[in-house]
């Protein structure tokens, strides 16, 4: 008779039961998971060893090295991944033999990046691979949902005196300096404002998350105040896409979560719109908006018009397909040159966009990876959708519903967003956030091991499901 224990994945829609109570991650094991999680919060530079700033280690770089080493080894054999990963392994995999062809076609120069971007996908894809291996209890699961609003609570807290006016110094070991546009907000992260703004706004929803899971007044104030001041680099970093993924993402959680979190968001709700809209009556929009970069760019972008609005961003007017002429027929196959992806203008000049590209979340996995990837990129959103829809059940555990939660609002944010925003893949200057993006959604897809303090489906359906297990068990003999 098999005497392994009955598992399996309610994640991916089916019943849970566990014959014995797992014991989850080991304290080491566990410890190197919190500093993984919390390593994504500092993406400034350790040590300056180069003038390319991309090549210089952060500290999620030496948090991978100590798990390649100690980690990695001990994982054969472990949990199985989630169906979300494995979708994502072929995202990755594609891409790298997208890199390898694209390579010999370009100058030294520029395709050494194509092998250097797909390095960094394969370094954010093993670890992604740890955390989707190893088994959680719920207790272990909800310390790393702290640790994510730990994250959050660094990243808000170092941008307060840089938005006063103190920069951060960054000065590369050959004497250059990030040029600063005033206004702009970095934090502790990569110098582009679209990281600290999606940063703060997926911290932002995960504590809004914890708030279900209160039992008293005292706390969900708590936690909708602290949910509140983590989103503020979000408002005043200078990036649209974010402020519009935070309020998508905020309509969201005010309408799947509890009765009694919509009435409190919407009594406190009622006294700012009046606070609002008399300080608007004396001071005016353009006052408010010098305090804010995003609301001023959102100010210049609809001025301007095409290809700064909005509106042009989201219905793609801007885009010229005949910029990628000399790619040509290779696009659908294997895109349009990986991470370099030269765009030709009308006078036939190259132009070789290193680390960056369309600024469409959807229109990159083509532009980058051909169509396999563009199919593969839609089926892993869908995958995620169903999945956390799932995991966000009353059956389950109220430390996995949060967690799902949370990341349910911020997937419903980023697909929208991601039509006129650079907000999702590797590059742009967003660092490691990618990697830290995909690790969450596969945590909040993984449901965790049942613990004392916290009663989960598989206790409610043992009674209900004992004769189906015992019938299973006859079978096996």
């Amino acid at each position: 008779m098999n005497s392994e224990p009955y598992t399996e994945n309610y994640a991916e829609g089916q019943e849970v039961l566990y014959a014995e109570q797992p014991a989850g991650a080991s304290k080491g094991l566990f410890i190197w998971l919190c500093a993984l999680v919390l390593s994504f919060c500092y993406e400034i530079p350790v040590v300056q060893l180069t003038s390319m700033d991309r090549l210089n280690p952060r500290l999620f770089d030496i948090v991978f090295l100590i798990g390649l080493f100690t980690i990695f080894p001990n994982l054969r054999g472990v949990g199985q991944a989630p169906r979300l990963f494995r979708i994502w392994a072929g995202i990755v995999t594609v891409f790298c033999i997208c890199a390898l062809v694209w390579f010999p076609f370009f100058p030294w120069f520029y395709g050494k990046y194509c092998l250097f971007f797909a390095l960094k996908y394969v370094e954010g894809l093993l670890s992604i691979y740890a955390v989707a291996k190893i088994q959680l209890t719920s207790n272990q699961k909800r310390t790393l949902h702290n640790m994510v609003i730990v994250g959050g609570i660094i990243v808000a807290v170092y941008a307060i005196p840089e938005y006063f006016g103190r920069t951060r110094p960054q000065t590369f070991a050959v004497g250059k300096e990030y040029i600063y546009k005033e206004g702009s907000l970095f934090s502790c992260l990569g110098m582009t404002y679209f990281h600290v703004s999606m940063f703060s706004s997926v911290s932002s929803f995960m504590i809004f998350a914890r708030f279900n899971a209160c039992k008293n007044m005292a706390a969900r104030l708590k936690w909708l105040g602290l949910g509140f001041f983590v989103a503020w680099p979000a408002f005043f970093s200078g990036c649209r896409a974010g402020f519009v993924a935070w309020i998508i993402g905020w309509l969201v959680l005010l309408i799947i979560s509890k009765v009694s979190y919509r009435r409190i968001v919407i009594g406190l709700a009622i006294p700012l719109a009046f606070f609002l809209f008399i300080t608007l009556g004396f001071s005016g929009l353009s006052a408010i908006a010098e305090k804010s970069f995003t609301l001023q760019r959102f100010e210049f972008g609809e001025e301007t018009g095409t290809g700064s609005s909005v509106k042009s961003r989201m219905s793609l007017e801007w885009y010229n397909l005949s910029a990628y002429r000399q790619q040509g027929i290779l696009i659908p196959f294997i895109g349009a040159g990986f991470y370099v992806a030269p765009n030709v203008d009308e006078t036939g000049v190259k132009k070789y966009r290193v680390g960056y590209g369309i600024h469409n979340s959807y229109l990159f996995a083509l532009e980058q990876g051909g169509l396999v990837v563009f199919f593969l990129f839609i089926w892993f959103l869908i995958t995620c959708w169903k999945s956390l829809k799932r995991m966000r059940l009353p059956g389950n555990n109220e430390i996995d519903r949060a967690f799902a939660t949370g990341m349910f609002a911020y997937l419903c944010a980023v697909i929208i967003v991601m039509q006129g925003g650079q907000i999702f893949w590797y590059g742009f200057g967003k660092v490691n956030f990618n990697t830290y993006i995909i690790l969450l959604f596969v945590l909040a897809v993984k449901q965790s091991m049942p613990t004392e303090d916290a009663v989960s489906y598989t206790h409610l359906r043992a009674h209900e499901t004992s004769l189906h297990l015992v019938c299973r068990l006859l079978l096996e003999k």
